[in-house]
């Protein structure tokens, strides 16, 4: 396993954690097609794959896990939750011809608002697909 720690002197702002998202959901993606093309059937929605749920107690830190670590362990939060919702959807598509940017505009991972914490806020991971927003979580167990 190999991990990137990333260290604030501060409470990041909703556009880095939607970078790192981001990124994470593009390697993600990266992960399928290399699943796929040594004809492998990873899991593709984490739900049925019997992850559960786990929200983010208010603190000081983010842990975000890539999709083998999340079906693994069979927990997340919401944020390598839709990370593994977006990379899924644009490995789909670029299965289907579309380019890796076009795909990469038209899936993404948005964070919204989820209430305050000491001063910063409390966010919730989305899919946005095609200017829909998709919850990823709202069909999981919650633990």
């Amino acid at each position: 396993m190999y991990q990137v720690i990333l260290q604030l002197s501060e409470l990041p702002g909703q556009g880095l954690l939607e970078g790192v998202l981001n990124v994470l959901a593009e390697h993600n993606c990266r992960w399928y097609l290399r699943q796929w093309a040594t004809y492998r059937d990873p899991p593709g929605d984490p739900t049925r794959a019997g992850v559960r749920w786990r929200p983010d107690a208010p603190g000081m830190e983010a842990l975000f896990q890539d999709a083998p670590i999340v079906f693994r362990r069979r927990w997340a939060s919401c944020g390598p939750i839709a990370a593994i919702s977006v990379g899924y959807a644009r490995a789909v598509e670029r299965l289907r011809g579309m380019s890796a940017p076009r795909s990469r505009d038209l899936h993404r991972v948005v964070l919204l608002p989820q209430g305050r914490v000491r001063g910063g806020r409390q966010w919730h991971a989305y899919h946005l697909a095609n200017h829909q927003l998709v919850d990823p979580t709202r069909h999981m167990r919650r633990i």
